[in-house]
């Protein structure tokens, strides 16, 4: 499922830099001074059950290093997308900074947790920081859990060696109990497990069971945490990206909109912000795996003779040990190439147009009139960075690995911790700035001054223990709309208002029963939620209460649906009537379409994006689920279109008198536009219903390109794509066939 930010653990927001220091005495004091943990005493075996202790400590070491493995892939987690494990995932591979873990390959199995990122989804209000790291506790638990699950199966695999041995176990209790800890380069693992073997006459009960591997897994968190107070504190991934940005911005189409230039005249320079976002994205790519931390084993100092390059090879390397030398620790950043968000603001500009503030001057009987263009622009952008840990020869002589990933985030071309101490302007925006103003902030608001308060991790609601599901039997069905088929292995989980949200089940076919049938924690106000992937979730509001059982209808579960995309091109053939020539066409291999889906009625988080150039070759194809869409659709003409010279008189009569013949008409020169944003479609709150999208195999997205301009006037259209859609509103709509 595509998911909205969850919070899960601590960093509800660190504050300024004036206070961090602090704040990160008090957390370190939390998480690194732990305590040595003597080994507990373990029951004795007499010889001849001595292989029983050796097949059940040899299952705890083999489990333990599978969740050991698997925390350190995973930055922290056993299994991200699991709720036993991670509490509320979210994982979206469309939009990565507006969710909790991100992937390098997209995939959530192997997704990786946001150890600071910003807690509200792009274009944000308050721009808050938050962070899903996991504190030494919860990771100790998630092993804990793990080996309790598993044992079993483990387990198992011994018993034609148990019974070639003749030994008859009984076990005296229905799961483990595992204690974890999680100490400086070891984890143990007690079992408290009650059995009573028996062999040839001979009966003991024994319980108590202990394993420790040497795994250096709080080292490489300790690390992780290192790293991640560094950017808090220095914002070097905002810093760098920053710089990269300003090394590529000039008043040119190829290039990056300027933070801040002017010119005098007609002629003027547009960019298109999904072009800037893949050519950001890639230079990103690029630049991010040069990022080195010195004194570890991969770093390489690198210099340039250029004074620009230098600094910018010195930015990269990171001084975040002070000094240490760490030859064992390799340290690499990524990124992929992720879908980013990015926008430029500025005063005249669209979502997709990027254009200056045009600034009509109006002449007199001897001063022409004259246009000035303001070239200011406001960046706002967030993009994952997945930090990689490699500790040489460190566990059973391999190469251990710890993933983490950092948010960069800019806002209004200052790094967030700026923006947030009110370092900035921001121009042209409503958007708020502001801190939290609670004990877990570790700032008083009102002075200024840090709270003596320790950072604590979260601690695991009671309301998700399965001891709280006080209500009567809730029970119901679910049911596929297209196929009337029961839909199983859908996960039900119960959320009471913000408390809390927790996994409670799955649904299972039953022919004599409800396929669920199982008590919910109490809540007033609580929402059931069924997910299913290739389904849209569906959401009920539910009340529950002591002891009360509940039968609710029959839920029927929408299946996704994925459909051929084909994109037809109507002409305009006039501005000022605004006719359309009636017979559509294919785009060509000059013409480039960009159509988003965005459903927005709530039920779901669905978002498409289609993109038609010359490099195409497969099928065009969504996803998408019933329900209310905004569809925005823009065209470019990669051949560019031409604004004639001289092709507008600026005066008439006798104002013309004063001013020379050759500046009566403007632009003095042809003004190319290339590529050229010249068309395209804009749909709001589109209504899609399940007999449409069912039966089609196809839908058809027309689209309009304006005439050639006449004059610079004809700029101003570009704004209205919205009315010309409403307008012929009849000639545009989406074909299912």
């Amino acid at each position: 499922m595509l998911g909205k930010r969850g919070q899960i653990t601590i960093f509800i927001i660190l504050g300024v830099l004036i206070v961090l220091g602090a704040i990160t005495f008090f957390w370190l004091r939390e998480e690194i001074a732990l305590p040595i943990e003597p080994d507990p005493e373990i029951d004795e075996f007499p010889q001849a059950f001595k292989s029983v202790q050796t097949y059940v400590e040899g299952c705890i070491e083999q489990l333990g290093d599978e969740a050991a493995l698997k925390i350190v892939q995973h930055g922290g987690y056993i299994e991200p997308n699991n709720d036993l494990f991670s509490g509320e995932f979210s994982f979206n591979a469309l939009f990565p900074t507006d969710s909790t873990f991100v992937s390098l390959t997209g995939n959530p199995e192997s997704s990786i947790p946001y150890w600071l990122f910003q807690r509200e989804p792009n274009p944000c209000e308050s721009c808050l920081l938050d962070s899903a790291r996991p504190s030494i506790d919860e990771m100790a638990l998630q092993i804990s859990l793990y080996i309790s699950r598993e044992f079993g199966s483990c387990f198992a695999s011994y018993a034609e060696q148990i019974e070639q041995q003749v030994i008859d176990i009984k076990p005296l209790a229905l799961i483990p109990y595992i204690e974890t800890v999680i100490g400086d380069g070891f984890i143990s693992m007690s079992m408290k497990y009650p059995m009573l073997l028996q062999k040839e006459g001979t009966e003991i009960q024994v319980e108590q069971f202990y394993k420790k591997i040497n795994f250096p897994l709080k080292e490489l968190y300790d690390y992780a945490m290192i790293i991640t107070l560094k950017e808090l504190e220095t914002q070097f991934l905002e810093t760098y990206s920053l710089f990269v940005l300003d090394k590529y911005q000039s008043l040119d189409a190829e290039k990056f909109p300027p933070f801040y230039s002017a010119t005098e005249g007609y002629d003027i320079i547009i960019w298109i912000r999904y072009l800037l976002q893949q050519k950001f994205q890639q230079l990103l790519s690029i630049y991010t795996p040069l990022m080195q931390v010195d004194g570890t084993a991969n770093f390489k100092e690198i210099s340039s003779p250029l004074t620009l390059e230098d600094t910018f090879f010195r930015m990269m390397q990171l001084d975040i040990f002070e000094g240490d030398e760490h030859d064992d620790l390799e340290i690499s950043f990524y990124y992929n190439n992720q879908p980013m968000f990015f926008e430029v603001v500025s005063t005249d500009s669209t979502a997709e147009i990027i254009m200056p503030e045009r600034i009509e001057r109006e002449g007199s009987m001897i001063v022409p009139p004259r246009q000035l263009n303001r070239y200011e622009f406001f960046y706002n952008y967030a993009f994952p960075v997945i930090v990689e840990l490699r500790k040489k020869q460190a566990y059973k002589d391999q190469d251990i690995s710890f993933l983490f990933a950092l948010e960069a985030n800019v806002k209004h071309n200052k790094r967030i911790m700026e923006t947030m101490a009110g370092l900035t302007n921001l121009y042209g925006s409503d958007i708020e700035f502001s801190l939290v103003a609670d004990e877990q902030s570790g700032i008083d608001l009102q002075t200024g001054e840090p709270i003596q308060q320790q950072i604590h991790p979260p601690v695991r609601t009671m309301f998700c223990n399965p001891n709280q599901q006080l209500s009567g039997t809730i029970s119901f069905d679910v049911y596929d709309a297209v196929t009337l088929l029961p839909v199983e292995d859908a996960g039900v989980s119960f959320a009471c208002g913000g408390y809390a949200k927790c996994s409670i089940g799955t649904t299972q076919y039953n022919a004599d029963e409800r396929m669920f049938n199982q008590p919910l924690p109490l809540c007033i106000g609580g929402t059931l939620t069924i997910d299913k992937q290739g389904y849209m979730p569906e959401s009920i509001p539910l009340d529950t209460a002591l002891d009360e059982s509940k039968i609710i209808p029959t839920i029927i579960m929408y299946p996704e649906k994925t459909v051929n995309i084909s994109i037809k091109r109507f002409f305009m053939n006039d501005f000022t009537n605004a006719l359309f020539i009636n017979e559509t066409t294919d785009l060509d291999q000059d013409e480039i379409a960009l159509v988003t889906f965005k459903e927005i009625s709530g039920n779901s988080d669905y978002f498409s994006v289609i993109v038609y150039d010359n490099t195409t070759n497969e099928t065009l194809q969504a996803t998408l689920v019933p329900g209310v869409y905004d569809i925005d659709a823009m065209y470019f003409d990669a051949k560019g279109v031409v604004i004639p010279k001289k092709s507008k008189k600026i005066c008439s009569g006798v104002s013309c008198l004063p001013i020379p013949k050759s500046k009566r008409k403007i632009p003095p020169n042809s003004i190319p536009l290339k590529p050229a944003p010249w068309g395209g479609v804009q749909w709001k709150s589109y209504q899609i219903n399940a007999n449409q999208l069912y039966s089609a195999d196809n839908i058809n997205v027309s689209i309009f390109r304006f005439p050639d301009p006449q004059n610079i006037d004809d700029l101003e259209y570009l704004n209205k794509l919205k009315e010309y859609t409403t307008r012929f509103r009849s000639e545009l709509q989406l074909e299912f066939n």
